[in-house]
């Protein structure tokens, strides 16, 4: 259950790192249904006075971003890959350009980086990822463009964003600071200083529907328990390393995270789609690590794989 209260603090702290502004072109590409659409597109539009354009097709993405101009965007890591490829096939159909030629830890020259912002409109401002964790490859792409993606970290029990990394300040794997208001913490850290994520602050839900139990589990001493991971570096900046309910303990006694092994493997061009599990063979307290994968429908190599 979110109060009119828990949507308003969080608009309120957001716009305090990532502030909106009337000159603003927002492509919305989410559902409104979601959470993160909802109080950072819908609400914090309606706050600073953007304009917002709703997305009908995929297919129109960059014809509608030259068309509006777009400066903002909050959408999924798997929507920013895709905006990442539909780039690069433009730019290699329309400019003929040695794109694959450039080494993966090396910037595009001036010409690709300049066609790049061209074809989304050349007005781009700010990307904020959020939903899930954002691939290290995904943000990398995007640097090498000029683009810096901002993410953020939240869930729907707090209207969504606990953190956010702040206005020109991302960091790589980071999801940044708390928001104002929010105190987030690491419970039970291990060695490495990895532990259970909880939050506490204005925006966190008054509790599920008639389910007062899974409310005293979820929300404990005022505490959000989000059943995520994570650690803070010495500068404050807070990741996501995995959730605590999916961590698979192999028989030699080491704790594997699924999140870790998908993003690695994601940066296979032939994979669409994978999930990490762990399934037990000997025994109901050791597991062993399995990958389930989804080719590439338009890769004759996957298929073949």
């Amino acid at each position: 259950m979110l109060s009119h209260g828990n949507f308003i603090s969080n608009v309120l702290a957001v716009a305090t790192v990532l502030e909106p502004y009337e000159t603003d072109q927002m492509l919305s590409v989410l559902p409104m249904y979601h959470a993160l659409e909802f109080t950072s597109g819908f609400l914090m539009s309606i706050y600073g006075g953007t304009t917002v354009t709703y997305l009908n097709s995929p297919t129109a993405m960059l014809e509608i971003m030259r068309e509006t101009q777009t400066t903002v965007m909050v959408a999924v890591p798997r929507f920013f890959q895709m905006l990442y490829n539909t780039i690069m096939r433009h730019l290699t159909k329309s400019a003929n350009l040695a794109i694959n030629s450039t080494p993966l830890n090396v910037k595009f020259d001036a010409d690709i980086i300049q066609k790049a912002h061209q074809a989304m409109g050349g007005k781009i401002r700010v990307f904020v990822s959020g939903g899930a964790s954002l691939p290290n490859t995904v943000y990398d792409n995007f640097n090498r463009l000029g683009i810096t993606i901002h993410q953020g970290y939240g869930l729907t029990e707090s209207a969504p964003v606990l953190a956010v990394t702040p206005y020109k300040k991302s960091r790589r794997s980071s999801v940044g600071f708390a928001v104002d208001g929010t105190k987030v913490e690491i419970k039970n850290a291990n060695f490495d200083g990895i532990g259970e994520i909880v939050a506490k602050g204005p925006s966190v839900m008054r509790g599920y529907y008639k389910n007062p139990e899974a409310t005293e589990r979820a929300i404990i001493n005022d505490y959000l328990h989000t059943g995520d991971l994570g650690c803070f570096d010495d500068d404050g900046y807070l990741y996501i390393t995995g959730r605590s309910k999916e961590v698979i303990v192999t028989s030699a006694g080491k704790n594997v995270y699924p999140t870790e092994i998908e993003a690695l493997y994601c940066q296979n061009e032939m994979i669409d789609e994978l999930c990490a599990v762990g399934i037990s063979l000997t025994d109901a307290i050791s597991e062993e690590v399995h990958v389930v994968i989804k080719p590439q429908e338009n890769n004759e190599l996957a298929q073949e794989a």
